[in-house]
Order: C-alpha cells, then sequence, then structure tokens
C-alpha cells in the first residue's frame, strides 16, 4: 500500500513539475512573440 502511495505522489509531482515547466515556457514564447511583432510594428 505504501508503495502505491509513493508512486502516486511521485507521478502528481512530475505532471506538477511538468506543468510548470510548460507554463514558463510558453510564457517565454508569449514574450518572445511580442517583442518581435512590436520590432517588426516598430519599424
Amino acid at each position: 500500500m505504501e508503495g502505491s502511495l509513493n508512486l502516486l505522489l511521485f507521478l502528481v509531482l512530475s505532471s506538477f513539475t511538468t506543468g510548470i515547466n510548460c507554463y514558463t515556457q510558453c510564457q517565454l514564447v508569449d514574450n518572445f512573440s511580442l517583442i518581435v511583432s512590436d520590432y517588426l510594428m516598430g519599424r
């Protein structure tokens, strides 16, 4: 029982950290596209 509980906890934590990584990467991509569009509009 304890092993399955640890496995569940591990899965939850790994999915959580993966979600955070994806979120930060999406934020970086959004910021980058905004900067590029501003640069193109500014010309």
